[in-house]
């Protein structure tokens, strides 16, 4: 009788029954630690546990386990201490399912030297609310079988406790969610915005203080067709890929999936080419360094023939105005986007050309690049790393930059937007955030928004390299919160315009997006807030209305005249059928 699990309200009948059952065993074998309030939330996980999840879940009581603040050096990685923990999915590596799909994990656990303990699993939902907790007695084995109602991203943690201290943590999670594949072409039939990834199938023979940069059972070809699978079932539309001449087994592999290619264009195919003679001395990272006209030409026309007839974007080299990026000369590198611009005009006219996205990092560098391309390319490209109001304050500041240059009505994309997970809850933070960067780079005129990235190569959550904790899905391919925010957003925004905006900041932002006689109305703090922040009330004249989730899930407005609006970590959305915003009031201070 070592295995407990902590219950939440949607235990079924069985499940009672056989909790009063246990009850009774334990006044007669364990009367020191039967206390009635202890009893009604423990019951006997059986060798095929069913756990039932949904938007509604209850929380269970908190587990005796660290809080997903604790400092991520504080608790050993499973994967690197104790491989003795185990999660697997019924299919390997495959941690995402359609609505109304059983998701099934096995869980295994050794026993530790010198042996006795326990481990604990604890299911954590979007809110990092604990939904589901049970410990066993090690070595043990255990089949769950979790039923979702409606759609949800958790996150798992596997503790092996000494003590009450943990001794090692293994981190995996899942998502449910709908194939968003055909959402697809309402985005781009919008012709208003669209969302892509970064993705770097060929740094798949790197390695890192881990090992491989996909898991030790897959083929490098194998990781990257699940990287691809997975991004065409989220919807989205781009994926940014860097491109040589050698590219087109990825490029194909995406679009093979619904992918257009946003194409990332290096000076030249390999890293080994020669320099400029002042920078032949150079051994470490050439590629940060100018090459010959001739080289760079080759390259571009070569990319350009190559890809012109697939390429929705080419975009020119990286951040050139950070020096981890660039260690030419300002003119040097205005040199290089001459030449591009040249060769992709003549080898694939038409094609939206910019060079890469800016960061301010040095900020009398991006001055001097952005005034030097007003004219010579279209297009304009900003990267906005971090939290929301940090965001905010890049595109002020990007946005100033065009107005002093004269080149404020150029279309404007953000080709890198990300948030580091560098601790546990910083996954749901990172949704929070991208979800509100997401819908204000939209109601700001941006054309598009390209997340940073679709999948971490660092290695472990706990473990991984620090400066690789970023993406959609892990190392494992464990979908992240974020992955669950974006199949929501993707899909219940699909088809819709930018309409108007009701409140535009400091602290509280407020817009309408449209379609046909439907409206979406969303709301949010700048501020990610645990609590469930106060965000006002809409007014309006619709026939109906449904509140939509962080995840997607839908419940009916009883009075779609005065609808109250609370949320924390997300923003807050309404749908409108058969009628309009009339006001937005603010919370009263």
């Amino acid at each position: 009788m070592g295995v407990w699990r902590s219950r939440t309200a949607s235990n079924t009948v069985t499940d009672r029954i056989r909790c009063t059952v246990l009850m009774k065993c334990l006044h007669a074998r364990l009367p020191r630690i039967c206390s009635a309030v202890w009893l009604a939330s423990v019951a006997v996980c059986a060798a095929g546990e069913t756990v039932r999840l949904g938007p509604d879940q209850r929380t269970c009581p908190r587990p005796s386990v660290p809080p997903l603040n604790t400092p991520r050096e504080s608790i050993p990685d499973a994967d690197v201490a104790d491989p003795g923990l185990r999660l697997a999915p019924r299919i390997a590596h495959r941690w995402v399912v359609p609505p109304g799909q059983g998701f099934q994990v096995r869980l295994s656990a050794a026993a530790a030297t010198p042996g006795g303990g326990k481990v604990v699993l604890t299911v954590w939902d979007w809110e990092l609310r604990p939904v589901y907790s049970c410990s066993w007695s090690v070595p043990c084995t255990a089949t769950l079988d979790f039923r979702v109602s409606g759609n949800g991203t958790y996150l798992l943690t596997l503790d092996r406790m000494g003590g009450d201290r943990a001794t090692a943590r293994l981190v995996r999670s899942f998502s449910v969610c709908p194939d968003n594949a055909d959402k697809r072409a309402d985005w781009w039939n919008n012709r208003q915005f669209f969302l892509g990834t970064c993705a770097f199938p060929e740094r798949m023979h790197w390695r890192n203080a881990f090992g491989p940069r996909y898991p030790g059972d897959m083929t490098p070809r194998q990781a990257a067709e699940l990287e691809a699978m997975l991004s065409g079932r989220l919807g989205l539309q781009v994926v940014r890929l860097l491109a040589t001449p050698n590219s087109e087994r990825a490029v194909d592999l995406y679009e093979k999936h619904g992918l257009r290619l946003f194409a990332k264009v290096a000076q030249a195919a390999k890293l080994g080419s020669p320099l400029l003679p002042q920078y032949e001395h150079v051994t470490e990272g050439r590629w940060r360094y100018p090459m010959p006209e001739s080289i760079c030409r080759a390259h571009f026309a070569a990319v350009a023939r190559r890809f012109g007839s697939k390429a929705v974007f080419f975009e020119i080299g990286n951040e050139s105005d950070n020096k981890d990026f660039w260690r030419g000369s300002v003119d040097e590198f205005i040199a290089v986007a001459r030449w591009a611009a040249e060769e992709f005009s003549r080898h694939a006219p038409g094609v939206p050309v910019c060079a890469a996205g800016w960061t301010f990092i040095e900020p009398d560098r991006t001055r001097r690049f952005v005034r030097a391309f007003r004219n010579l390319f279209p297009w304009t490209s900003i990267h906005a790393h971090g939290d929301f109001r940090q965001c905010v304050r890049q595109l002020d500041r990007f946005e100033e930059l065009l107005r002093e240059v004269g080149a404020r009505n150029k279309p404007k994309i953000d080709t890198e937007m990300g948030f580091c997970h560098w601790r546990l809850d910083m996954d749901a933070v990172s949704a929070g955030h991208a979800a509100r960067k997401i819908l204000f780079h939209w109601a700001r005129g941006y054309r598009g928004v390209v997340a940073y990235r679709l999948r971490d190569q660092g290695g472990p959550r706990l473990a991984g390299e620090a400066r690789g904790m970023w993406g959609l899905l892990d190392h494992d391919f464990c979908p992240r919160f974020q992955f669950g925010v974006l199949a929501a957003l993707i899909r219940h925004f699909a088809g819709y315009r930018f309409e108007k905006t009701l409140a535009a900041g400091p602290d509280y932002y407020a817009y309408v997006f449209v379609r046909e006689s439907r409206r979406l109305v969303t709301v949010f703090h700048a501020d990610i807030d645990w609590t469930r922040r106060n965000l006002g009330v809409l007014r309006t004249n619709a026939g109906r209305a449904r509140r939509i989730d962080p995840m997607g899930n839908e419940s009916n407005v009883v009075q779609p005249a005065t609808i109250a609006l609370e949320a924390g970590v997300y923003p807050a959305i309404v749908q409108l059928e058969d009628g309009d915003v009339i006001e937005w009031r603010p919370p009263v201070r």
